[in-house]
Protein backbone atom coordinates (compact mmCIF):
# COMPACT_ATOMS: atom_id res chain seq x y z
CA UNK A 1 0.00 0.00 0.00
CA UNK A 2 1.54 3.68 -1.11
CA UNK A 3 -0.10 6.73 -0.06
CA UNK A 4 0.93 9.93 -2.13
CA UNK A 5 0.96 12.76 0.19
CA UNK A 6 2.29 16.22 -1.65
CA UNK A 7 4.00 18.96 -0.04
CA UNK A 8 2.59 22.29 -2.13
CA UNK A 9 0.83 25.19 -1.86
CA UNK A 10 -2.09 26.55 -4.38
CA UNK A 11 -1.36 26.46 -7.89
CA UNK A 12 1.20 24.11 -7.88
CA UNK A 13 -0.36 21.67 -10.05
CA UNK A 14 -0.93 18.92 -7.77
CA UNK A 15 -4.49 17.99 -8.28
CA UNK A 16 -4.10 18.09 -12.37
CA UNK A 17 -0.93 15.31 -11.65
CA UNK A 18 -3.08 13.19 -9.56
CA UNK A 19 -6.13 13.54 -12.14
CA UNK A 20 -3.94 12.36 -14.65
CA UNK A 21 -2.80 9.26 -12.59
CA UNK A 22 -5.77 8.44 -11.26
CA UNK A 23 -6.84 8.23 -15.28
CA UNK A 24 -3.95 6.12 -16.02
CA UNK A 25 -4.18 3.98 -13.24
CA UNK A 26 -7.88 3.82 -12.74
CA UNK A 27 -7.51 1.10 -9.80
CA UNK A 28 -6.08 3.87 -7.96
CA UNK A 29 -7.69 6.11 -5.65
CA UNK A 30 -7.87 9.97 -5.54
CA UNK A 31 -8.57 11.57 -1.86
CA UNK A 32 -9.32 15.52 -2.31
CA UNK A 33 -9.28 17.13 0.79
CA UNK A 34 -11.07 20.02 -1.05
CA UNK A 35 -13.91 17.79 -1.61
CA UNK A 36 -14.66 16.97 2.09
CA UNK A 37 -17.21 18.94 3.87
CA UNK A 38 -16.47 20.00 7.43
CA UNK A 39 -19.32 18.07 8.50
CA UNK A 40 -18.34 14.90 7.09
CA UNK A 41 -16.57 12.23 9.90
CA UNK A 42 -14.71 10.90 6.91
CA UNK A 43 -11.93 13.29 7.37
CA UNK A 44 -8.87 12.65 4.55
CA UNK A 45 -7.02 9.80 6.33
CA UNK A 46 -10.20 8.02 7.13
CA UNK A 47 -11.16 8.17 3.69
CA UNK A 48 -7.68 7.05 2.43
CA UNK A 49 -7.58 4.43 4.50
CA UNK A 50 -11.08 3.20 3.27
CA UNK A 51 -9.64 2.80 -0.26
CA UNK A 52 -6.51 0.78 0.76
CA UNK A 53 -9.43 -1.81 2.65
CA UNK A 54 -11.27 -1.42 -0.21
CA UNK A 55 -8.24 -3.31 -2.25
CA UNK A 56 -6.90 0.24 -3.55
CA UNK A 57 -2.78 -0.46 -4.16
CA UNK A 58 -1.93 3.35 -4.31
CA UNK A 59 -4.15 6.45 -2.52
CA UNK A 60 -3.64 10.38 -3.45
CA UNK A 61 -3.95 12.43 -0.74
CA UNK A 62 -5.00 15.24 -1.72
CA UNK A 63 -3.93 18.22 0.30
CA UNK A 64 -1.28 20.62 0.35
CA UNK A 65 0.60 20.11 3.15
CA UNK A 66 2.36 23.11 3.39
CA UNK A 67 3.52 22.79 6.79
CA UNK A 68 5.31 20.52 8.84
CA UNK A 69 2.40 20.67 11.75
CA UNK A 70 0.27 19.07 8.23
CA UNK A 71 2.74 16.40 7.50
CA UNK A 72 2.57 15.62 11.25
CA UNK A 73 -0.64 15.38 11.65
CA UNK A 74 -1.24 12.99 8.87
CA UNK A 75 1.40 10.78 9.79
CA UNK A 76 0.00 10.23 13.36
CA UNK A 77 -3.17 9.43 11.95
CA UNK A 78 -2.52 7.47 9.39
CA UNK A 79 -0.58 5.74 12.83
CA UNK A 80 -4.04 6.46 15.15
CA UNK A 81 -6.68 5.16 12.63
CA UNK A 82 -5.50 2.19 10.84
CA UNK A 83 -6.68 -0.11 12.72
CA UNK A 84 -10.39 1.28 12.28
CA UNK A 85 -10.18 0.20 9.12
CA UNK A 86 -7.08 -2.56 8.06
CA UNK A 87 -6.42 -5.51 9.77
CA UNK A 88 -3.98 -6.22 12.32
CA UNK A 89 -1.28 -8.25 10.12
CA UNK A 90 -1.68 -5.66 6.94
CA UNK A 91 1.18 -4.52 4.84
CA UNK A 92 3.10 -1.50 6.62
CA UNK A 93 1.59 1.36 4.73
CA UNK A 94 4.60 3.19 2.55
CA UNK A 95 4.69 6.84 2.53
CA UNK A 96 5.37 8.63 -1.00
CA UNK A 97 6.01 12.46 -0.61
CA UNK A 98 5.41 14.63 -3.74
CA UNK A 99 7.32 17.45 -3.27
CA UNK A 100 6.66 20.63 -4.98
CA UNK A 101 7.81 22.62 -2.43
CA UNK A 102 11.54 23.24 -3.24
CA UNK A 103 11.89 23.26 -7.21
CA UNK A 104 12.08 27.20 -7.71
CA UNK A 105 14.37 29.76 -5.87
CA UNK A 106 12.35 31.72 -3.75
CA UNK A 107 8.32 32.32 -2.42
CA UNK A 108 8.51 35.26 -4.73
CA UNK A 109 9.14 32.81 -7.82
CA UNK A 110 6.40 30.67 -6.96
CA UNK A 111 4.01 33.10 -6.00
CA UNK A 112 4.59 34.34 -9.46
CA UNK A 113 4.48 31.21 -11.65
CA UNK A 114 1.52 29.34 -9.32
CA UNK A 115 -0.86 33.02 -9.28
CA UNK A 116 -0.50 32.98 -12.97
CA UNK A 117 -1.58 29.33 -13.11
CA UNK A 118 -4.78 30.21 -10.87
CA UNK A 119 -5.57 33.46 -12.74
CA UNK A 120 -5.95 31.16 -15.84
CA UNK A 121 -8.17 28.28 -14.52
CA UNK A 122 -10.22 31.30 -13.29
CA UNK A 123 -12.99 30.10 -10.69
CA UNK A 124 -12.57 26.39 -11.80
CA UNK A 125 -11.73 25.30 -8.01
CA UNK A 126 -13.63 24.46 -5.16
CA UNK A 127 -12.35 27.09 -3.00
CA UNK A 128 -10.21 29.42 -4.74
CA UNK A 129 -12.56 31.64 -6.86
CA UNK A 130 -10.23 34.86 -9.19
CA UNK A 131 -13.84 36.62 -9.67
CA UNK A 132 -14.36 36.82 -5.83
CA UNK A 133 -10.72 39.35 -5.52
CA UNK A 134 -9.64 37.30 -2.30
CA UNK A 135 -7.29 34.59 -4.52
CA UNK A 136 -4.26 36.53 -4.53
CA UNK A 137 -4.87 37.29 -0.62
CA UNK A 138 -5.33 33.63 0.18
CA UNK A 139 -2.21 32.52 -1.85
CA UNK A 140 -0.26 35.00 0.21
CA UNK A 141 -1.34 33.43 3.13
CA UNK A 142 -0.17 30.16 1.94
CA UNK A 143 2.87 31.26 0.45
CA UNK A 144 4.15 32.86 4.08
CA UNK A 145 3.26 29.57 5.78
CA UNK A 146 5.16 27.42 3.22
CA UNK A 147 7.45 24.94 5.32
CA UNK A 148 9.49 23.15 2.33
CA UNK A 149 10.29 19.35 2.52
CA UNK A 150 13.39 19.24 4.83
CA UNK A 151 14.25 15.62 4.91
CA UNK A 152 16.82 16.00 7.97
CA UNK A 153 13.95 16.86 10.48
CA UNK A 154 10.62 15.55 11.86
CA UNK A 155 8.36 14.75 10.61
CA UNK A 156 9.48 15.46 6.87
CA UNK A 157 12.18 12.52 7.90
CA UNK A 158 9.30 9.54 8.23
CA UNK A 159 8.95 9.59 4.29
CA UNK A 160 10.25 6.08 2.37
CA UNK A 161 10.51 8.28 -0.84
CA UNK A 162 10.53 11.75 -2.06
CA UNK A 163 10.14 12.11 -5.71
CA UNK A 164 11.09 16.12 -6.37
CA UNK A 165 8.09 17.87 -8.71
CA UNK A 166 8.85 20.80 -10.95
CA UNK A 167 6.89 23.95 -11.16
CA UNK A 168 6.67 25.73 -13.81
CA UNK A 169 3.68 28.18 -15.29
CA UNK A 170 2.79 25.86 -17.79
CA UNK A 171 0.46 22.98 -16.95
CA UNK A 172 3.03 20.69 -19.36
CA UNK A 173 4.86 20.52 -15.57
CA UNK A 174 1.58 18.65 -14.56
CA UNK A 175 1.76 15.99 -17.41
CA UNK A 176 5.48 15.43 -16.78
CA UNK A 177 5.20 15.30 -13.01
CA UNK A 178 2.30 12.35 -13.70
CA UNK A 179 5.20 10.87 -15.86
CA UNK A 180 8.14 10.89 -13.23
CA UNK A 181 6.21 9.65 -10.39
CA UNK A 182 4.72 6.45 -12.17
CA UNK A 183 7.96 5.65 -12.99
CA UNK A 184 9.52 6.08 -9.93
CA UNK A 185 7.38 3.85 -8.17
CA UNK A 186 7.72 1.45 -11.01
CA UNK A 187 11.31 1.12 -9.72
CA UNK A 188 10.98 1.22 -6.18
CA UNK A 189 7.89 -0.43 -5.91
CA UNK A 190 7.41 -2.91 -8.96
CA UNK A 191 4.85 -5.15 -7.28
CA UNK A 192 3.19 -2.47 -6.53
CA UNK A 193 2.93 -0.54 -9.87
CA UNK A 194 4.10 -2.71 -12.13
CA UNK A 195 4.22 -0.83 -15.95
CA UNK A 196 4.14 2.76 -16.74
CA UNK A 197 1.71 3.32 -19.31
CA UNK A 198 2.73 5.43 -23.00
CA UNK A 199 3.26 8.60 -23.49
CA UNK A 200 -0.59 8.55 -25.58
CA UNK A 201 -2.19 7.10 -22.78
CA UNK A 202 -0.48 10.11 -20.30
CA UNK A 203 -1.59 12.51 -22.86
CA UNK A 204 -4.94 11.25 -23.08
CA UNK A 205 -5.03 11.11 -19.49
CA UNK A 206 -3.98 14.72 -19.11
CA UNK A 207 -5.96 16.71 -21.68
CA UNK A 208 -9.18 15.04 -19.54
CA UNK A 209 -7.59 16.62 -16.25
CA UNK A 210 -7.38 19.90 -17.95
CA UNK A 211 -10.96 19.73 -18.30
CA UNK A 212 -11.61 18.67 -15.02
CA UNK A 213 -14.82 20.91 -13.36
CA UNK A 214 -15.78 20.46 -9.43
CA UNK A 215 -18.75 19.82 -8.25
CA UNK A 216 -18.09 20.80 -4.57
CA UNK A 217 -17.21 24.49 -3.44
CA UNK A 218 -15.54 24.63 0.05
CA UNK A 219 -15.05 27.80 2.05
CA UNK A 220 -11.78 28.69 4.14
CA UNK A 221 -11.87 28.48 8.06
CA UNK A 222 -10.65 30.98 10.11
CA UNK A 223 -10.47 28.72 12.92
CA UNK A 224 -6.75 28.14 14.58
CA UNK A 225 -5.16 24.92 14.09
CA UNK A 226 -5.03 22.13 16.39
CA UNK A 227 -1.90 19.90 17.98
CA UNK A 228 -2.63 16.77 16.38
CA UNK A 229 0.81 15.49 17.15
CA UNK A 230 4.71 16.29 17.89
CA UNK A 231 6.13 19.28 15.85
CA UNK A 232 8.41 22.58 16.16
CA UNK A 233 6.76 24.26 19.03
CA UNK A 234 7.78 27.45 16.54
CA UNK A 235 5.61 26.55 13.52
CA UNK A 236 2.77 29.48 13.14
CA UNK A 237 -0.32 29.02 13.89
CA UNK A 238 -2.77 30.34 11.53
CA UNK A 239 -5.37 29.26 9.27
CA UNK A 240 -4.53 25.62 8.49
CA UNK A 241 -5.49 23.47 6.15
CA UNK A 242 -8.86 21.17 6.97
Amino acid sequence: MIVLIPIATIGCGKTTTFQTLQSVFPHWAHVQNDNINKSSKLKLVDRSLLEFSQGKPVVMCDRNNHQFRERSQLFKSFHDLDSNYLSKDHTPITFVCCNFSTSVPSKEILKEITYSRVLNRGDNHQSIKTSSGQAEMIMDGFLSRLQPFNGSKYPDNRFDLVIDMTVSNTHQSSLSNAKLIAKELNKHYPDIVGHVPSDQEFQDAFDLALNYTPSHTKSFSNKKPRNDGPHDKNLASVSPEK
